[in-house]
């Protein structure tokens, strides 16, 4: 009787045992075997304050000023985001209606769509090459997007893989994309906006991932164009994992259509890593790298400053860079003198030779530049 005894015990006690193994360290494995959806972390931010998932402002380390009231759900990096069903995000975006389409490029279309737990979404719709397969940027995509959880990088709220496409869920971003938005905003959003950005860029380089393709069309803002976010992170690349896709390349061309969301540009081959006017002048012998984000997000401070756009075929100089900075020095006539201190930084983003180039992180520490945005924020207060 005491044998049975010891013995039912032990078995017992090993059961507990395993039972707790495995709900301490295989949590996520069970996710993914039985289906389970944890709640995630929301956080609610009313009026006044800004989302802070893990870094501070520029101006003296505080959080942003959000005008409006905004939603973030902060999944754990290792989840990429909830697992949802294909068919709910379809009937969410009215079964992929033209109506829906907020932008569409070479490797997605972008739906607007309706969840009842998150609200307004953006559906990313990525297309099947010709062979049948999906694009391969989805899972570069995803990847970025969960390693980079920012208050001013547009993370990911879910995911479907079952279907016939793979899709992405993001916030939908009620302003459009930045470029469709500067002639509508003053000075004091577009310097906020910029600061928000540099932080966004700054970080990413901390983490050691380049987006390779920063641009104004890939900035997206919420309705009142106080909040923005970095977005399209289809061509991004993790320097320390590395990739098994090229960097070294031309131009890619992307299709836009008139609703300010800013779809994946072409990704057809290795070589495409970037957009017109944006591109650093080394991309066509080296690898994108830190250096080339930061020429990149140079021609978007001279776009905020300017009002022009980087690329336009009926201008003289037809990049933006070329026509505002000139053997390093930029154009001060094209703006009023209060703002030149950010003409300068873009011509030091901007500089030919990449040793000379100016860093984001510098650009973000600069006191002329955090002063500079501080007195932008005051003007809002």
């Amino acid at each position: 009787m005491s044998v049975r005894l010891a013995i039912g015990i032990t078995v017992s006690v090993l059961v507990v045992l395993i039972a707790w193994a495995l709900c301490t360290y295989k949590r996520e494995w069970l996710k993914e075997i039985f289906g389970l959806k944890g709640p995630g972390k929301t956080v609610d931010v009313e009026s006044g304050g800004a989302v802070q998932l893990g870094r501070s402002d520029s101006a003296g380390g505080k959080q942003s000023d959000a005008p409006a009231s905004m939603i973030v759900v902060a999944a754990d990096d290792s989840t990429r985001g909830e697992l949802m069903e294909y068919r709910d995000l379809k009937d969410a975006c009215n079964h992929w209606s033209d109506a829906n389409i907020l932008g569409k490029g070479a490797a997605a279309t972008v739906y607007r769509g309706s969840l009842t737990r998150f609200g307004q979404v953006a559906v990313k719709r990525f297309h099947q090459t010709p062979t049948g397969g999906m694009a391969y940027n989805f899972d570069r995509e995803l990847d970025a997007l969960c390693q980079c959880r920012h208050p001013h990088v547009l993370e990911i709220l879910g995911r479907a893989t079952t279907g016939p496409e793979q899709l992405i869920v993001m916030p939908l971003m009620e302003g459009g994309c930045l470029a469709n938005a500067l002639r509508n905003m003053s000075w004091a959003p577009r310097a906020e906006c910029l600061g928000q950005i540099v932080t966004a860029v700054s970080f990413l380089h901390g983490k050691k991932m380049v987006h390779r393709d920063i641009k104004s069309s890939n900035i997206l803002l919420d309705r009142v164009r106080r909040h923005a976010r970095l977005a399209d992170f289809g061509l991004a690349k993790d320097q320390v994992k590395g990739s098994r896709h090229g960097t070294t390349g031309i131009v890619v061309e992307q299709q836009e259509i008139g609703k300010g969301f800013a779809a994946s540009p072409a990704v057809n081959d290795d070589r495409e890593v970037g957009s017109p006017g944006y591109m650093a002048p080394e991309l066509m012998m080296r690898p994108a790298n830190e250096k080339t984000d930061a020429f990149a997000l140079g021609v978007v401070i001279l776009e905020i400053l300017t009002g022009q756009p980087a690329w336009d075929e009926g201008r003289e100089a037809m990049a933006l860079g070329d026509a505002a900075v000139s053997d390093g020095i930029f154009d001060a006539s094209m703006v009023d003198a209060q703002v030149q201190v950010l003409g300068d930084c873009a011509a030091k983003l901007t500089c030919f030779d990449p040793n000379q180039r100016l860093t984001v992180h510098f650009l973000e520490e600069s006191q002329p530049f955090r002063e500079h945005l501080a007195r932008a924020r005051q003007s809002l207060t």
